[in-house]
């Protein structure tokens, strides 16, 4: 069940969370990993050498020309030039953005929830592996492993990125097998969390909370007191039982030619 977003509180990690995750869209365009295209009401990020992030978000459409922006970006996706995906974020500021979205051939596919938590809300303790070892991932070929296991996300983009302080990797060890992965990003006075993972033999076995708990402590060490996520269906519940809770959620829509 969501959160009142009109509550003061709720709005305030809304716009955390959506600060957060546009931040770390234009680290990964900023080391390379893709490119990111501004406008004056809009922003979209173009595949490179990473599939993700791949969309069109920050979306801020004058009332009288919504329809026409959109048809512009249709354009776009049509000849390669924008990604065919869109993101409608919690309390977006384009005045019925999904209805106009609908009403110009995009279809609804999925939906993140907007999730935070505070420091002193989060449960840390769970069964799990006894020899799960975490590293923060700290040389080069730590961050090959990564990458490998992430796919499709150009090691070189990822260690410029890695050199920035607010970026942290980690990887997740059994018996000296990579087991699991996620990514933290530091700003707007929270820790973003990014491409939390299990690989499929290991999962149900508390890793995916404790590759999620782990940099929460780190960051909770460096004087944060909040992590924020954007989380798919089959995390949500895990999240939902270390103590993140949902404030709203963001709408995926696609568009493809009949």
């Amino acid at each position: 069940m969501c959160i009142d977003i009109k509550n003061s509180k709720g709005n305030n990690m809304i716009e955390l969370n959506k600060r957060n995750l546009f931040n770390t869209y234009k680290l990964f365009t900023d080391s390379g990993l893709n490119i990111l295209v501004k406008e004056e009401d809009i922003n979209w990020i173009v595949k490179n050498n990473s599939s993700w992030p791949n969309y069109i978000f920050n979306t801020n459409f004058e009332k009288n020309n919504i329809s026409s922006r959109i048809g512009d970006m249709k354009g776009k996706i049509k000849s390669n030039k924008a990604p065919n995906y869109w993101v409608v974020a919690p309390n977006s500021k384009t005045e019925n953005l999904e209805k106009h979205l609908q009403k110009e051939g995009f279809n609804a596919v999925t939906s993140w929830s907007c999730m935070g938590a505070n420091y002193k809300d989060i449960k840390k303790d769970f069964d799990k592996p006894n020899d799960l070892i975490i590293e923060t991932v700290s040389s080069r070929e730590k961050l090959e492993d990564w990458s490998k296991v992430i796919g499709d996300c150009d090691v070189d983009g990822l260690d410029r990125l890695s050199y920035n302080e607010k970026v942290k990797f980690y990887i997740g060890y059994i018996n000296e097998k990579i087991v699991g992965y996620s990514m933290m990003v530091l700003s707007n006075e929270v820790a973003g969390l990014y491409m939390i993972g299990v690989l499929p033999d290991y999962r149900n076995q508390g890793i995916g909370k404790a590759m999620t708990i782990k940099p929460i402590l780190d960051a909770k060490n460096m004087g944060y007191t909040t992590s924020v996520l954007q989380a798919t269906e089959t995390g949500e519940r895990i999240y939902r039982q270390i103590g993140f809770k949902e404030y709203s959620r963001y709408k995926i829509y696609k568009y493809e030619e009949n």
